[in-house]
């Protein structure tokens, strides 16, 4: 059992690392033996709770909060509640939706029949990663840029989400790439804990070279989506202060699932990282990595345990219990 420095916060956090799983030297031979992903979908009675917020860390109220088959609307002080949720491998899911924000869903471990599932939702207009909403005809298509973040969207590429039918007319597309370097990365993110499967099956944790989240509608706000066969070029900036590779996998967020799934690669070009996919959701450029148990207590001076407090190691993040 390896201790880690302290860390005050208004309270002193002791903890401690327990690594478990993998344990050859080589990387990818590690991969190979971490434990296959197991799919399971159940209804749990457990306590789920948490605050909605915008980028500027307002409350946000109205906003459609659902688990499984249940749905609240957050109050004027941006929270909500459930009796019981949705959970999938003992992670309960909650989508977050909003027709002004971009909708996003979390994830978060069920701990002594509770779950605290926080988020924070980005407008659907121009601000720090967020590009305007663009307009452009499906017989021209478009390349759309965030920064050095751009997705090309071939000509004649995109039909109805809800049917796969024809379309022929403007389109109005918004698109949001999440840094991973931002003050806000492990709220804003989808899911919450970085978890993943391969496409071998194995169940891993992931380490962001960022993300990308594209809308695409109609004039009377009907989603559109890429039509079978057809391809969406992504390229995702290198980002600073993370080691450079030739290529990194791909991954989208699967919804029901609550976790992120393998798909494709993208390959280094300069400072950029660029790649293929297959319809459009919340993309990620992802490095698969060893999983590893952290656990530890945040109390005060005292020695009182302290619920509630956010404790973040690298991209994931959980809330303190009130075990002691």
């Amino acid at each position: 059992m390896m201790k880690i420095k302290d860390l005050i916060v208004g309270a002193i956090a002791t903890s401690s690392l327990i690594f478990t799983g993998c344990n050859n030297t080589n990387t990818q031979e590690k991969l190979k033996d971490c434990d296959d992903y197991v799919y399971t979908d159940s209804i749990s009675k457990s306590h789920v709770y948490g605050y909605v917020t915008d980028g500027d860390g307002n409350a946000l109220a109205n906003v459609v909060v659902t688990t499984g088959k249940d749905t609240a609307i957050t109050s004027e002080d941006g929270t909500y509640s459930f009796e019981r949720c949705r959970a999938v491998n003992g992670r309960c899911v909650v989508k977050f939706e909003n027709y002004e924000y971009f909708s996003v869903i979390r994830t978060a471990n069920i701990e002594e029949g509770e779950a605290r599932v926080d988020a924070i939702l980005m407008p659907q207009d121009i601000k720090e990663g967020v590009t305007d909403i663009t307009r452009f005809k499906n017989s021209q298509g478009a390349t759309i840029k965030v920064g050095k973040m751009t997705v090309s969207i071939p000509a004649n590429s995109l039909v109805y989400e809800s049917d796969g039918s024809a379309f022929n007319g403007s389109v109005y597309a918004s698109t949001y790439y999440l840094n991973p370097n931002s003050e806000n990365f492990v709220k804003e993110m989808p899911g919450g804990d970085m978890s993943g499967v391969t496409e071998n099956g194995k169940n891993v944790i992931l380490l962001s070279y960022g993300m990308v989240e594209v809308t695409l509608k109609d004039s009377a706000d009907r989603k559109l989506q890429l039509k079978d066969g057809a391809e969406s070029t992504m390229s995702f900036p290198s980002p600073e202060g993370i080691a450079a590779h030739d290529q990194i996998p791909l991954w989208y967020f699967d919804e029901e699932k609550g976790t992120w799934i393998e798909e494709g690669v993208a390959t280094k070009n300069g400072d950029v990282y660029t790649g293929n996919v297959k319809h459009f959701s919340w993309h990620n450029c992802d490095l698969p990595n060893l999983r590893a148990d952290v656990c530890g207590r945040v109390t005060t001076k005292s020695g009182k345990p302290v619920a509630g407090v956010l404790v973040t190691i690298s991209q994931t993040s959980a809330y303190t219990d009130i075990s002691s």
